[in-house]
């Protein structure tokens, strides 16, 4: 049986793309959300974003590329700063999904690398970041680097 309606290729391949779109950074949220946070949203590639704006910082949630979950909290001083991006469950996330938000050749200088997971990352007010982690062959780690992404300290458990 047929309808006499027919889709065009690129009619019909919008129409599939349509519910993954919609899981993205839609134009309302974004304009409900700071600059910097929104920048961070984008610069992940979160999508399913929960936004939970608070007067001491914001709070999110979302789905990074590859799937993993994370918690996403943000410093408010004047400005909204990232503060912590948290693993949300009890899978390491590849670090190479949030290397668009680190110090910039932090994952280059080894010894951790953009296949290593982390759990915790923390961005201190001096711009020093703080990784808790598992490597790619299954060590727990705590790394602390400087404001350039230079390795300061890196402790096994």
């Amino acid at each position: 049986m047929t309808f006499g309606f027919r889709c065009p290729p690129l009619a019909a391949a919008s129409l599939i793309a349509l519910p993954l779109a919609a899981t993205a950074l839609t134009p309302a949220l974004a304009a409900d959300m700071p600059a910097q946070v929104e920048q961070v949203v984008r610069d992940l590639d979160l999508s399913d974003v929960d936004y939970r704006p608070d007067p001491r910082g914001t709070d999110l949630t979302g789905q990074l590329p590859d799937g993993s979950l994370v918690r996403i909290d943000f410093h408010d001083r004047g400005r909204e700063e990232l503060e912590e991006i948290e693993a949300h469950g009890r899978d390491a996330v590849p670090l190479s999904q949030v290397a668009a938000v680190l110090p910039e050749g932090l994952l280059a200088a080894g010894p951790i690398g953009p296949d290593d997971g982390f759990y915790e990352i923390d961005f201190d007010d001096d711009g020093s970041v703080d990784i808790e982690g598992l490597t790619a062959d299954g060590r727990r780690f705590d790394a602390e680097y400087d404001r350039a992404g230079r390795l300061d300290e890196l402790d096994y458990d």
